[in-house]
């Protein structure tokens, strides 16, 4: 695929700290993102996803071979298709900010709110959902697409898909049975993941 996310669009999108500024400026507000962010379970959900994302950003350890991988990587874009309000964004996007960090300048980080975003949200489909986060990588050179990942770690999407098939339990239980999940794992399996990933889209980096 080649440049579905423009330079100049790419330029605009949020970093992860203007990003995180939008979270902690709209929950003051009693406020989050999209259609239904003035509905306080979504202000909610909002709140308790920043928490999450402090709590991660202060104890992620990314593997020495994940960041010896991100340092020789070729230069690369990473956008991600991210709403406040949504879960799995908050379990998975500081791993990906600290790993773009570790880059070192490699790969470059920018972040899109999905329900501003839907011509390139529409492109990048989960089973034919708009299921997020997503993450876009491109080549910086050519900005052709290189891969992608998400909406979340396979352990987490299979848990996802079973229980769409047989929803024994109430919603609630089911969340509370994926967040124990990234508790535990503590993002060893998105960091495993990025590793595998990293070296296809090395690979499709020189090809492009």
């Amino acid at each position: 695929m080649s440049n579905p996310i423009s330079n100049e669009r790419f330029e605009q999108a949020y970093t992860y700290e203007g990003y995180r500024n939008l979270m902690t400026n709209l929950l003051a507000q009693g406020k989050t993102t999209g259609p239904n962010g003035e509905k306080p379970d979504m202000v909610e959900y909002t709140r308790v996803n920043a928490q999450r994302m402090h709590r991660l950003e202060t104890t992620i350890t990314l593997n020495p071979e994940l960041v010896a991988a991100l340092k020789a990587s070729k230069p690369l874009r990473w956008t991600v298709l991210s709403e406040p309000w949504c879960g799995d964004v908050a379990q998975n996007l500081p791993t990906i900010a600290q790993m773009a960090k570790a880059s070192e300048g490699k790969i470059e980080l920018r972040i899109l709110l999905r329900d501003e975003n839907l011509d390139i949200m529409d492109q990048f489909l989960t089973n034919g959902t708009r299921s997020i986060p997503v993450l876009i990588a491109q080549d910086t050179a050519t900005g052709t697409v290189v891969g992608r990942w998400g909406p979340r770690p396979a352990a987490v999407q299979q848990m996802v898909q079973e229980y769409k098939k047989n929803p024994t339990k109430t919603f609630k239980e089911y969340a509370a049975e994926v967040h124990a999940w990234y508790a535990q794992d503590k993002t060893q399996t998105l960091q495993a993941e990025f590793l595998v990933l990293i070296a296809e889209w090395q690979h499709a980096s020189v090809s492009a």
